[in-house]
């Protein structure tokens, strides 16, 4: 054996030998290096499934395997539930697919799409469809989330033939993201179209949406720790002067069409208040609407809609009246101009 050595070491070995070796090394050690983030993912992955059994969440997937070497990291499950079934309104959900994929040089950048037949339910309604994709990117600092983004098209479910109960919506983008600016915290950006509700909504305007977009932004230093009650957190978040500007707020449900922009906070006994600008079309049959669900009495309907008619302007070019006046929250009174809508129903955060 020495001799062999010997031999070898006298050798020059060849620039190509020496190319195919360090190829060799480097396959070996990237190697390593997808395995060990395979690992970190499926090791993150089975950590949130116990933390949230623990929650009294029901989780069901099949065996977390990785795959998609050498460019990605990849984990799909089959057969994926999730759900509450012993809060105070049970819900659970089921989808065919869900693939969740990184890169393994960008761990910090989680990608998760969900495709094919879906189920969910909710307290005695049970709903089936299909979706033809929901996709939530997620980036994170060492566990810290930075943003989240959630886009959904083509999602369908229905309660069943003839039943008439049916949750769809054409598209919607969703995004969350920490801000870094002074005295910011978060900002929310929300975009949907065609949103259709089931009945047991109660939606006094419709079941449908047919436009909904939110741009807002949270202004003020939550506090952080685990386990922090939630009423604790935003009692110092509303004395530290924490508010959440609407930068915008567009609906069109049913014949309301409302256009707003505000400031919300918090008062003593933890109960919304805000003022707003808002222009709004629609506003007479919003208000009957509201009328004939008892939201709104009779008298009060009346009132209402005389006043506010004597605000509302036509547009030059036709069409529905315009109202165009300061929408104000305080003490749970909804208040249109110098009319009171509404009692709004107390918050309870705990």
């Amino acid at each position: 054996m020495p001799k062999v050595i010997e031999i070898l070491s006298r050798r020059r070995i060849r620039p190509w030998a020496k190319t195919v070796l360090a190829l060799l090394a480097g396959v070996l050690i990237y190697s390593g290096f997808w395995f060990y983030g395979a690992m970190q993912v499926i090791g993150t992955a089975e950590q949130w499934i116990v933390e949230r059994r623990a929650d009294g969440y029901r989780i069901q997937y099949n065996d977390l395997r990785a795959s998609g070497y050498p460019f990605a990291i990849r984990i799909k499950l089959n057969d994926v539930g999730f759900g509450d079934p012993n809060g105070a309104a049970p819900w659970a959900w089921q989808g065919q697919n869900l693939v969740i994929s990184t890169r393994p040089w960008r761990l910090d950048r989680v990608h998760m799409q969900i495709t094919g037949k879906q189920v969910f339910s909710y307290q005695k309604l049970n709903f089936r469809g299909s979706l033809n994709a929901a996709d939530l990117d997620l980036v994170h600092d060492n566990g810290d989330p930075q943003s989240l983004t959630l886009t959904i098209s083509g999602l369908d479910l229905a309660a069943g033939p003839g039943a008439g109960e049916k949750i769809s919506l054409a598209s919607a983008s969703i995004n969350l993201r920490r801000l870094t600016g002074q005295g910011e915290t978060l900002a929310l950006d929300v975009t949907s179209a065609g949103i259709d509700m089931p009945s047991v909504m109660d939606w006094p305007l419709g079941r449908r949406i047919a436009d909904l977009r939110l741009a807002a932004r949270l202004l003020g230093d939550l506090p952080r720790g685990a386990g922090a009650p939630l009423v604790e957190v935003l009692e110092i978040w509303r004395d530290g002067g924490g508010t959440v500007e609407i930068d915008r707020f567009v609906i069109d449900h049913g014949p309301l069409k409302l256009t707003t922009d505000g400031t919300l906070a918090l008062d003593r006994n933890l109960q919304p208040v805000g003022a707003f600008t808002a222009r709004i079309s629609g506003f007479f049959e919003t208000i009957d609407a509201f009328s004939r669900q008892g939201i709104i009495g009779v008298r009060q309907a009346i009132a209402a809609k005389l006043l506010l008619g004597v605000l509302a302007r036509r547009p030059q070019g036709g069409g529905p009246s315009i109202l165009n006046l300061a929408v104000t929250l305080q003490g749970r009174d909804l208040y249109a101009g110098p009319v009171k809508l509404l009692r709004m129903p107390m918050v309870n955060w705990r």
